[in-house]
């Protein structure tokens, strides 16, 4: 029996007098001697937190000026494309192989017997093969491998492969109680309207005893002797008050999951930020008894340990300002459009505001506007001319036919898509997981309104973004043996031709013409003739359509119903090709992937490779293909030549300055890059331009959703290939010599971390108007920094490495000044920074580029990093040049931004 149960209660043991005060002091010690700031936060928040509940809640919505919630209760109900009852677990790790092995087995000695344990090696360099060996043949365990990619992303790709009802994750480090998963998997049951409930925990030392006498949380612990953190109960004051206090014991609807998209990791805090948006959208609640039913590990490197070292509580402080943000988004109204299909049940869901009629010649982005419509109400091409931030719920009831002519815009991020019928869910999750099973009337309402805050505001998450997934783990990287089939006449060439290709991506292939099975791990093959042998000698069996034709043409189409349910999965590059096989031969929806026949082998690799792993792929995810004028063979080949990354975000460009931008990256005299044009969607798409450009260096990854610019910058990072990453503006001009030079300078100088040059200023029409001079030795650069940015943006070059969870570029909105914050962050983490003394860019000024009202803003944020992170070096000179900019802020606009360009053209300083 669990010692902690509710049946077998926990007492804490009696204190000695005056323990207690002993405690206290001690507590009030430690936080002396980190200064006093820290003291005073703890006294603040001791004190306040005296206060009623409903008071601390009354007085920061005063003190912010926050709208009151509209109460709504928001049900999330099981789909066809979850398993009903199984609880996913995802442990993602990172060099804790020590410890990893004591929690695997705790998960898998929960006695909910119906779940998946999807472990994440994220980068791991500490011998964690012996562990993963251990459970490789498991049969509730998926083993998964990535580059270091941080925990938010090794959360985002666990629950990409996550098939169970209910998600939750959990620590290489911590443990779970047995019961865990049971108790709280029947609180939701008895709680449909709950999205998610957290439970109470112990914390433990290194060796795994009970830990008394810490200053963890001594705010949730009864006694200094206990090391129970007995949580609260309310959960209102999670998204006001600065306070993490979930824990890591919780269980969460993934139909909740899959509303609200990936953890972010711009915030830095990604669990705070994503209770925060499921408390918005679902409702979370404690389990609302003394039950201990987790076990955490109090250690040197635990995240709570290390707060100080990762400016915990700064980054609270940020999150907090986002979310309040959030809050005054979700209190404006919103304004529903709809067609005639839809009109009659909205209008009873929401008799106090009638909805418009939606005309896509008609609609405005000026509103928070949420169009419920038939697919037969809206061409897939109208997308391309309707607004960024239009919400569209489309009920595909009784319209099955319509998918197909929607096929290549399903995983659009404006696309909700409402269902009733299970075997449309299916149909439609092979192109897309943003499928929600509800029926019309209040509940379908609620639901696309919590989903469409999260579309319409959150810029961070990478819901449908392209990012390279974890492989299927395999020990010492062997070969996979692949049996490729090859045996109707008219996909002769191409079946064989992938067979080859895919020895190059980690498989021994072997091509026959009949099935002898041998010692192959997977038959890949172009019929189903030999689905029923495969299935006696339990080999995982694929079906391949390696080219764009209907297979209505097939022979031996009487056996494909038959065989069906012996197939593993049915691989097409055509859509057509795959509505055809369900339609006309009865193949099973659950089993068909279309990848694009435009991608690199190596889609198709990680494919087969997650197939043999025990389990179908996510089917919306990895396989969709960017990239312009790039082929299959340079794309693989040149991923370890490329020596410089050049990131160039793109919105509704002027056509001209943008090829000419383009123009003077490919003109680079350094020949071994890539250009990778991350395109926010506008008014005007880059397909025509960009099919001038005929260069294989240039890809085209397009963020799908309206977006930040720091977003769009922090999505090229993490697609590029190359350690050396170089920025550009697509209105720019860069010297042909400014790569190779910046690239050398890198190479001779590993201290220097971020690299920047002079600027030449231009005007709209290419005129030179003068130069800006920056700083170039490093000491003087970081002196610098605590009066004004001296690094130019567009002339940065960075080496990836320096970039952790936290140090990308801040995509808050109001976060106007995003680099001059990036640079000041990785400065105060010891990063130096230099300046070449030449100029290596043509930096062009618009007329409408220093409007009044974004140079206020500019000037504001500036202050607050200034404020934020280097007020504790100010000197006497650092004081009156910050207390001078608030001056202006009281002056006319029209004074300070003639002020502006004076100071930033002619005399060449900030």
């Amino acid at each position: 029996m669990n010692p902690h149960s509710k049946d077998s209660p926990s007492r804490p043991p009696q204190q000695r007098p005056g323990g207690k005060l002993t405690w206290v002091c001690k507590l009030a010690w430690g936080k002396m001697r980190e200064g006093p700031l820290p003291l005073f936060r703890a006294l603040r928040r001791a004190f306040f937190r005296q206060l009623p509940i409903g008071w601390q809640i009354g007085l920061v919505r005063s003190w912010h000026h926050l709208p009151r919630p509209e109460a709504r209760t928001v049900r999330c109900r099981p789909s066809t494309l979850e398993k009903e009852g199984q609880v996913s677990v995802i442990l993602p790790v990172f060099n804790q192989a020590n410890l990893l092995r004591e929690s695997i087995e705790s998960v898998l000695a929960q006695d909910h017997a119906d779940l998946e344990l999807i472990i994440i090696d994220d980068g791991s360099t500490d011998g964690i093969d012996e562990i993963f060996a251990l459970f490789e043949n498991h049969p509730k365990v998926r083993l998964l491998t990535q580059p270091n990619k941080q925990l938010p992303a090794a959360l985002s790709h666990g629950f990409a492969f996550a098939r169970g009802e209910f998600r939750t994750w959990t620590s290489a480090d911590n443990l779970m109680e047995k019961g865990q998963l049971t108790r709280l998997l029947a609180f939701l049951r008895e709680r449909p309207d709950c999205g998610m409930v957290y439970a109470d925990y112990l914390v433990i030392d290194d060796m795994g005893r009970p830990l008394s006498g810490s200053d963890f949380r001594p705010e949730f612990r009864a006694s200094p002797e206990s090391a129970e953190i007995h949580l609260p109960r309310d959960t209102q004051a999670l998204s006001l008050l600065q306070d993490n206090y979930i824990g890591a014991c919780f269980l969460y609807r993934s139909g909740a999951g899959r509303a609200l998209g990936d953890y972010s990791a711009a915030m830095g805090i990604e669990d705070y930020d994503y209770w925060m948006r499921l408390q918005a959208g679902f409702g979370i609640e404690h389990l609302g008894t003394n039950e201990i039913l987790y076990r955490y590990r109090w250690h040197a490197n635990s995240l709570n340990a290390r707060a100080r070292e990762i400016r915990l509580f700064a980054l609270g402080q940020r999150l907090m300002a986002t979310e309040r943000e959030r809050q005054v988004l979700r209190a404006r109204p919103w304004c529903y459009l709809t067609d005639d299909d839809n009109r009659r049940w909205l209008d009873s869901a929401n008799p106090g505001q009638r909805a418009m009629c939606f005309h896509k010649d008609l609609c405005g982005s000026e509103d928070k506007s949420l169009a419920f419509l038939s697919p037969e109400s809206l061409d897939p091409e109208d997308l391309d001319r309707l607004p960024v931030d239009l919400i569209i719920a489309l009920d595909w009831d009784g319209q099955k036919k319509s998918i197909l002519r929607w096929s290549a815009r399903l995983n659009d991020h404006r696309l909700i898509h409402l269902v009733t019928d299970p075997d449309l869910s299916r149909r439609l999750a092979i192109f897309t997981d943003s499928i929600f099973e509800v029926a019309r009337g209040k509940e379908r309402m609620g639901l696309c309104e919590a989903i469409g805050h999260e579309r319409i505001y959150d810029p961070r998450s990478r819901h449908g973004i392209d990012l390279p997934l974890p492989r299927p783990w395999t020990r010492d990287e062997r070969k996979r043996r692949l049996l490729v089939l090859d045996g109707l006449g008219h996909s002769k060439g191409p079946l064989s031709d992938l067979g080859a290709a895919l020895e190059t991506h980690g498989f021994a292939v072997e091509v026959k013409g009949s099935l002898e099975p041998g010692d192959a791990e997977l038959i890949l093959s172009d019929s189903v003739m030999d689905a029923q042998r495969a299935s006696e000698s339990h080999i995982p069996f694929v079906v391949c359509f390696p080219q764009s034709k209907t297979i209505s043409i097939l022979e031996y189409s009487s056996q494909w119903a038959k065989a069906g349910s012996l197939v593993t999965a049915f691989l097409f590059v055509c859509p057509e090709a795959a509505m055809s096989g369900i339609d006309e031969l009865g193949i099973p929806a659950d089993k068909v992937l279309v990848l694009d026949e435009r991608g690199p082998t190596n889609a198709w690799a990680d494919v087969l490779a997650w197939i043999m792993d025990r389990g179908r792929p996510h089917a919306a995810r990895p396989f969709a293909w960017r990239s312009r004028g790039r082929t299959e063979s340079n794309s693989t080949e040149s991923a370890g030549t490329v020596q410089v990354s050049v990131l160039m975000p793109v919105l509704d460009p002027d056509p001209q300055q943008f090829l000419a931008a383009v123009d003077s990256i490919l003109d680079q005299s350094l020949e071994d890059i890539e250009l990778i044009i991350i395109e926010t969607p506008g008014r005007h798409p880059l397909t025509d331009l960009l099919d001038t450009i005929e260069d294989p260096r240039v890809s085209l990854l397009v963020v799908p959703r309206k977006t930040l610019l720091a977003a769009a910058r922090n999505t090229g990072i993490a697609a590029a290939q190359a350690e050396l990453i170089a920025m550009m503006d697509a209105d720019d001009l860069s010297h042909p010599d400014r790569l190779m030079k910046q690239r050398d300078y890198m190479l001779d100088h590993p201290e220097i971390g971020v690299l920047g040059t002079q600027l030449e200023i231009m005007d709209e029409g290419g005129a030179p108007l003068g130069r800006r001079n920056y700083p170039v030795d490093p000491d003087r650069i970081e002196r610098t920094m605590r009066l004004y940015n001296p690094i130019a943006q567009p002339t940065v070059m960075l080496r990836k490495s320096i970039l952790g969870t936290e140090d990308c570029y801040d995509e808050r909105p109001n976060c106007i000044c995003e680099d001059y914050d990036l640079w000041s962050r990785l400065a105060r983490k010891g990063v130096r920074f230099a300046n070449l003394d030449e100029a290596l860019l043509r930096y062009r000024i618009h007329s409408q580029g220093m409007k009044s009202q974004r140079l206020r803003a500019s000037l504001v944020d500036t202050l607050h990093i200034k404020k934020t992170y280097w007020r504790d070096r100010f000197d006497l000179r650092d004081w009156a040049r910050y207390l001078s900019e608030k001056m202006l802020l009281l002056l006319p606009k029209s004074w300070v931004m003639a002020l502006f360009k004076r100071i930033y053209v002619k005399k060449g300083t900030s």
